[in-house]
């Protein structure tokens, strides 16, 4: 092989990016792959995929975006990767050892470069391999459903420099508590004005819109692989580019999505297991000859046979199933209620008598997620940084402002594949707040273990573009949205779901008070409550897959048309 280093690549307005070139041994021209990355192209991964890539015939760069580590121009997040990354694939095209076609790869903000790019339809781009890519903007980083992503501060500070900043020299507890959030920049000596920019634009505006791609797709004609995890914190923007392409572009047919049992660094890393929960060496895929293969068929026009539409983990079982669209065809609306029995939370499948159940949201003592903020986006781990401390939640399960409802001990396995919903009959005595919602399983032994999650802030609950204050004391339905998942309930384990305000240091406190967001110091005690019933029905919706399509599912499974336990048995 033969590597270029710090090769410079002119853009239309003179900028000057820098990027390292990889070329195989093999004489050219040969189709190239272009990495586009805020974190610096030499970080010892992207150099060991590049190599990679490379030894299998491909020329590689590896590319620091505008205003990074040895790339000129200003570093203003998001905004500039579009005509960048067009520039850069033209002129990649137009050197004598590419053939003139050009694949993209990366994750997490890679992927968002790849589909900043694809947006400007430049020619010689002819497939991508997307991995866990961010942007369903406004719902995903930054904001939630209107709900502040606290966490966002610590993505902008790894990256405030010119190089990679090191979070661990910041007392990250103390940070997170800091108000108002309008000067925690100035806090930690990082005064940004990206930030700044984030909190005026606390709607769906066209700040947001114009950088997303809700339009764009009928114009990306380009087969894709999508990859994400379960507990992949943008999974939420994965999903959203396979279903913008599928939906809308002209090669929707040679779309690929796998969803593995992985969280953020485990699309590029797998790991077999993820906080209790034990996945079995099928859960290690090799990504990277995953890449090879798909880039070998759209790149090289090899006829290898075509990957399946869609590759997914199911939880419990630890099986890989195939199927032609996500959700899978066989996963259907379940819909159980909430309801009170006799104080306690339970979930039903029949609507139970009219109730309520209200708790107390102090945003001076939050619900705080059993996670170490000191250790996220530690550049030194950052690739590889495991996210499972928070997923097991038994422990703050038990606080009063934490309402748990539950079915009795499952009599047979279900299945559940798809998206989740939790549809919320609620109000507060505020004009404002947050609804925090996790789906568990919860365990004989007591554990609680999450796997969804779901949040949005109340006002937003019709528009995210027009947001509305809470009349006080009235009855609102909210609709919330948790992340996606294909997880198997053991027999004899609960499903449940929790429902609170908070959910702290992920997300911002809300305090209650309905002032523009940042800007206030001043909180306010919230007393929110539930309304359940026939009058206000609140439920959970689930996807169920049919059991029998799972081989570690015994034929005994299919014995009752309900996938909830009978009471039977349980007094």
């Amino acid at each position: 092989m033969n590597t270029i280093p710090n090769l410079i690549i002119p853009m239309r307005d003179g900028a000057r990016l820098a990027a390292d070139v990889y070329l195989p041994s093999e004489p050219g021209p040969v189709p190239a792959l272009l990495h586009r990355t805020p974190y610096g192209k030499q970080t010892p991964l992207w150099i060991k995929w590049a190599n990679y890539f490379a030894e299998r015939g491909y020329a590689v760069v590896v590319q620091d975006v505008r205003g990074r580590w040895e790339s000129d121009g200003e570093w203003y997040p998001l905004v500039n990767e579009g005509p960048d990354g067009f520039d850069t694939i033209e002129w990649i095209a137009s050197q004598p050892w590419c053939d003139g076609s050009v694949g993209m790869y990366g994750a997490s903000y890679g992927g968002w470069t790849q589909w900043a790019a694809a947006r400007e339809r430049p020619k010689p781009l002819r497939t991508m391999v997307s991995t866990a890519a961010v942007g369903r903007w406004f719902q995903e980083m930054q904001y939630y459903d209107g709900i502040f992503r606290l966490e966002s501060l610590q993505w902008l500070n790894l990256v405030g420099g010119r190089t990679t900043q090191d979070n661990s020299l910041i007392d990250w507890r103390k940070t997170f508590e800091h108000l108002p959030l309008r000067t925690i920049d100035q806090a930690i000596n990082r005064p940004s004005q990206v930030w700044q920019d984030w909190l005026d634009h606390s709607t769906y505006d066209a700040y947001w819109r114009e950088i997303r791609l809700d339009d764009d797709f009928p114009g990306i004609d380009l087969p894709v692989l999508h990859i994400t995890g379960w507990f992949d914190g943008d999974q939420p923007g994965a999903l959203f580019f396979y279903r913008g392409m599928m939906s809308s572009s002209p090669a929707a047919a040679e779309q690929s999505l796998v969803i593995g049992p992985w969280d953020h660094a485990g699309t590029r890393v797998p790991h077999r297991t993820f906080g209790p929960l034990q996945f079995g060496e099928s859960a290690l895929v090799d990504v990277l000859e995953l890449h090879v293969q798909w880039f070998d068929r759209h790149l090289r026009m090899r006829s290898a046979d075509p990957m399946p539409r869609v590759r997914y983990f199911v939880m419990g079982p630890n099986e890989w199933l195939e199927d032609q669209a996500w959700p899978p065809a066989t996963s259907a609306a379940h819909d159980l209620y909430l309801a009170d029995d006799a104080g306690s939370g339970r979930l039903s499948e029949a609507v139970g008598d009219p109730a309520s159940q209200g708790y107390t949201y102090d945003p001076r003592d939050p619900v705080r997620v059993p996670r170490d903020p000191d250790r996220q986006y530690r550049f030194t781990t950052f690739f590889e940084t495991r996210e499972d401390d928070d997923i097991e939640r038994s422990g703050i399960e038990c606080r009063s402002d934490v309402l748990v409802f539950e079915t009795v001990p499952l009599e047979h396995e279900l299945v559940v594949a798809g998206r989740s919903w939790l549809e919320l009959f609620a109000e507060s005595d505020c004009v404002d707040t947050d609804w925090i919602v996790w789906l568990s399983d919860h365990w004989p032994d007591g554990r609680s273990i999450v796997v969804a999650q779901g949040q949005l802030g109340a006002r937003f609950r019709d528009s995210l573009e027009h947001p509305e204050p809470l009349v006080p004391g009235e009855v609102y339905r909210f609709r919330i949205e948790l992340s996606e998942v294909a997880y198997a309930f053991p027999s004899g384990h609960r499903v449940s779901v929790a429902v609170t305000s908070s959910c702290f240091p992920l997300f911002a406190r809300n305090p209650n008070t309905g002032a523009p967001l940042g800007g206030d110091d001043h909180v306010k005690v919230a007393r929110n409550r539930v309304h359940l019933g026939r009058a206000h029905p609140s439920r959970l919706e689930l996807p169920v897959l049919m059991r029998a399509r799972l081989g570690a599912t015994s034929s005994t499974d299919n014995a009752s048309d309900s996938p909830v336990a009978s009471r039977r048995g349980t007094g």
